[in-house]
């Protein structure tokens, strides 16, 4: 049987239990920190105090692409450890017209931006705005020192490479001055948050109608964003990674490890059998070094449209070394080589020497009183007329013999 008496304690705790969750369901509201009774009617979750901060999630670019994806609701918040930056997920905007596309991106809480103040260890490149002065600035750090850049606005219409400045960011009412409209391209200056924007001409039709934030990161603040506009700046230096500025006709391009100045029509030295000819890279020129063709059974090399040609004693040929596979050229008048030798027998002699040391006996031809008779190779370099022919006193034997 169960016990009453328990039954009676548990049932109004439970219930009491019930009811103090019930209160915090209806409450809805968190405070953590100090004065804890005292929360904003606005918040959900309050913190405060005065010695202590909100520490956010932290992890690099490579966890970051691995823990989320596209099914990742808008909102969530990270820190970079990668850009060193606060990025919260939001749905991607169109630079152009300012709509919302379905595609999530992460943006981040800060950009790269002109600075208020000159930075304590300026980097290549960094903008550097003196409000008292009205002018900008970029580091320069060959000559390690800020080089101002462009002029200032005079409220009169500007060319491209002057700059513009506010204290908010500009609206479309300030695409135009009491002159008429700003050139596409002319810059516009937050001197309070430090935002550059530009001008562009977003139909076609030569006339500014909006000014487009210029980031560090790009629109998305993923450095996929590009200019479709010329930025007329004509007092800025572009530099590489290492600070160099270029000379006439190069151009900056990226490469792995950063930006370098290339020459735009690159100039290099033809050499060992090239040449170039009129822009156009040749076969044909003088050897300087030691070459050699590796071909096989497969990938083999063939000269076609050769020319006929008869006897010519003065035509030679090309041959390979055996042993280095080395090309040589040869007469013609060496390729076959004849040595004649006559010897006076004696009578029953059937041995004879030959001129030459024996390689083949295909090569050699032995006559007997001018006809031609079989024999056997005896030695290196000696024949013996077949039995049961025999040689009688004063028979000429004549040995021709090939090489």
């Amino acid at each position: 049987m169960m016990n009453p008496f328990k039954i009676q304690t548990t049932k109004p705790l439970v219930l009491f239990l019930l009811l103090i969750l019930s209160l915090f369901k209806v409450q809805g509201q968190v405070k953590i920190g100090d004065n804890a009774e005292d929360i904003s009617p606005f918040a959900i979750l309050e913190l405060e105090s005065s010695d202590k901060g909100l520490l956010i999630v932290r992890m690099d670019s490579e966890a970051q692409d691995q823990a989320f994806s596209q099914e990742t609701p808008v909102g969530m918040v990270i820190y970079n450890t990668d850009l060193d930056m606060l990025q919260f997920y939001q749905y991607e905007v169109n630079a152009t017209t300012g709509r919302r596309s379905g595609k999530k991106v992460w943006g981040t809480s800060l950009t790269r931006s002109v600075h208020i103040t000159p930075p304590a260890q300026p980097e290549s490149g960094d903008l550097y705005f003196d409000a008292e002065a009205n002018q900008l600035y970029v580091w320069n750090p060959i000559q390690k020192e800020w080089i101002p850049i462009g002029g200032s606005a005079n409220g009169t219409a500007v060319t491209p490479d002057e700059i513009l400045k506010g204290s908010v960011d500009p609206k479309l009412s300030d695409l135009q001055s009491a002159a008429g409209y700003y050139p596409i391209g002319t810059l516009f200056l937050n001197s309070t948050t430090g935002y550059l924007y530009m001008t562009e001409d977003n139909d076609n039709d030569g006339q500014v109608d909006s000014w487009m934030r210029v980031t560090g990161r790009g629109s998305d603040n993923l450095g996929n964003h590009i200019l479709n506009k010329d930025l007329h700046l004509k007092t800025f230096t572009l530099i590489d990674t290492d600070g160099a500025g270029g000379t006439p006709g190069q151009l900056l391009t990226r490469t792995a490890s950063g930006t370098l100045w290339a020459d735009a029509k690159p100039s290099f030295t033809t050499t060992n059998g090239l040449n170039l000819n009129n822009k156009v890279l040749k076969l044909g020129g003088a050897l300087t070094e030691p070459t050699v063709i590796q071909t096989d059974a497969t990938n083999t090399i063939a000269i076609t449209g050769l020319e006929s040609t008869t006897y010519d004693p003065n035509i030679n040929l090309v041959s390979v070394d055996q042993t280095s596979g080395v090309l040589q050229r040869v007469n013609v008048t060496n390729i076959v080589q004849e040595e004649v030798i006559k010897h006076i027998a004696v009578e029953n002699q059937i041995q004879f020497q030959t001129p030459l040391v024996i390689n083949s006996t295909s090569k050699i031809n032995v006559y007997r009183n001018g006809v031609l008779i079989d024999f056997t190779q005896s030695a290196m370099n000696m024949i013996q007329v077949e039995a049961p022919a025999k040689c009688y006193q004063g028979d000429e034997i004549k040995i021709i013999q090939f090489q």
